[in-house]
């Protein structure tokens, strides 16, 4: 049993360093291991971004700020439906 605690405690360590480095996947072989998708990223990255502004939220947004969720790839289609419904608002309110 003490053999299965200390593989424990040195996955546990290893799993802190891994996330310390930057890494949510921590598999056995570290080659494996990937980073955080939005790590080294900024607004400026983004493609909801253009010229200091957010389209999605549609607020002003330095090049240089921290990505928000839209930027995760599982959240861009909620993005780009967010963006269409706001355009089509204002076409309605332009009628």
């Amino acid at each position: 049993m003490a053999g299965d605690d200390r593989n424990d405690a040195t996955w546990l360590q290893r799993l802190k360093a891994a996330y310390v480095a930057g890494y949510y996947r921590t598999e056995a072989a570290e080659d494996e291991q990937m980073p955080f998708p939005w790590q080294n990223h900024t607004c400026g990255d983004c493609p909801f971004w253009m010229q200091d502004i957010c389209l999605v939220d549609e607020v002003p947004c330095p090049a240089n700020a921290h990505t928000c969720r839209y930027f995760d790839r599982p959240h861009r289609a909620e993005a780009r439906a967010l963006i269409r419904r706001r355009r089509w608002d204002v076409l309605r309110k332009l009628e």
